[in-house]
């Protein structure tokens, strides 16, 4: 008997099963553990190099370096951002190469806990939400760099985790969210809308006490050692005196030449694909449409507050701290598409995204998209 002659659709079959051929080893922990190694080792060769030593990063390293000297008085100097520099005073306790390694550290853990919140969340492209979230341009380079907005990035993936991973978050979660705002300025969106959000879903009294209970010690406290009750306003977080220094002038003026194409450069910088996060999904999970909320009004509180001089400029980092929130939306949005689509968003991410810093990355870059991709 002859051989069955193959039709044409099954010709063509394994083509079109290409692309879910590709994505299937994404959803393993494997494929997460190999993207954070490859993330880690391209961040140590960019830590090497020296090309992206940053004076934001450095004062980093020498406020973390305080509190190994002087912890008491380190907490309550706002202006050194005590959260942050306890996150970071591991590696700084090893000098300036071990800050650097540390903040390396802290960057693989928000990937890692990118996978975690979206897995979490039972997004079926959880390992896509992960490497949107790696291959984020100024993640890759803040993570070099040791920016703040980094580290707010990383424990704003691990807040989310904590929301998603148990029906009903308590106090622990709850003190995580009340921690974000005192790492970045910016994450008080995040804590505010996510704090609102699981408190008229869960109406949990030991979640609210978590919201408000590092505030109230900690201002307390800081009340007793300056024996000032107002400390936080006569010691605030940034230099009163800046404004005479001729530089928030300088930083008025960028503002005002500052164009649409500018703003939407740098927020694009984030991710490539925060455009599709933002894309309307009927029948969604109540989460979704409180992270597009939560993009979208972080998007344009970041975009006025420098008009009022409340921030200096419009620093593409500035706007990383939603890197979080727009890489599950994206990965979400993509598992309603075909395999197809999936693949070419996140080859187009991992194509682009390192080259939307300009002709001057463009070589580490390529790099950065070679070891990760």
């Amino acid at each position: 008997m002859a051989p069955p002659i193959p039709s044409p659709a099954d010709e063509a079959r394994p083509l079109e099963d290409t692309p879910e051929l590709v994505l299937a080893p994404t959803r393993s922990w494997a494929f997460v553990a190999a993207l954070t190694t490859c993330f880690g080792l391209t961040e140590l060769w960019l830590v090497r190099s020296g090309r992206f030593i940053h004076d934001e990063g450095l004062l980093t390293w020498l406020f973390a370096s305080y509190m190994s000297r002087d912890p008491v008085a380190t907490l309550f100097f706002l202006k050194a951002k005590p959260a942050l520099a306890a996150l970071n005073l591991p590696g700084a306790a090893f000098g300036l190469s071990g800050f650097y390694v540390g903040h390396v550290v802290i960057g693989c853990t928000g990937i890692v806990a990118t996978a975690a919140a979206a897995r979490a969340a039972r997004i079926r492209e959880w390992g896509i939400a992960a490497l949107l979230f790696a291959c984020s341009p100024m993640y890759v380079l803040g993570t070099a760099a040791g920016f703040s907005n980094v580290d707010a990035a990383a424990l704003t993936a691990f807040a989310m985790w904590l929301i998603f991973r148990q029906p009903k978050p308590g106090f622990g979660t709850a003190l995580v969210i009340s921690l974000l705002p005192w790492i970045r300025f910016e994450a008080a969106v995040f804590a505010m809308l996510s704090g609102l959000a699981v408190l008229t879903r869960d109406r949990n009294p030991r979640f609210l006490v978590g919201l408000f209970a590092l505030p109230v010690v900690y201002l307390s406290a800081g009340a007793v050692w300056h024996h000032d009750t107002l400390w936080f306003w006569h010691f605030p977080a940034t230099f009163a005196q800046i404004a005479q220094t001729g530089v928030f002038g300088g930083a008025e003026e960028e503002v005002r030449r500052t164009s649409f194409v500018d703003l939407a450069f740098a927020v694009s910088t984030v991710t490539p694909a925060l455009a599709l996060a933002l894309v309307p999904a009927g029948g969604a999970p109540r989460w979704v449409p409180v992270g597009q909320l939560c993009t979208a009004l972080f998007i344009i509180a970041i975009a006025v507050l420098p008009r009022f001089g409340v921030a200096m400029g419009y620093s593409q980092r500035y706007f990383l701290q939603i890197l979080p929130v727009a890489a599950l939306l994206a990965a979400y949005r993509l598992e309603r598409a075909g395999p197809l689509m999936v693949a070419g968003v996140a080859a187009v991410t991992v194509g682009l995204g390192a080259f939307f810093l300009g002709p001057s990355a463009a070589r580490t870059g390529g790099f950065c998209v070679v070891a990760l991709a």
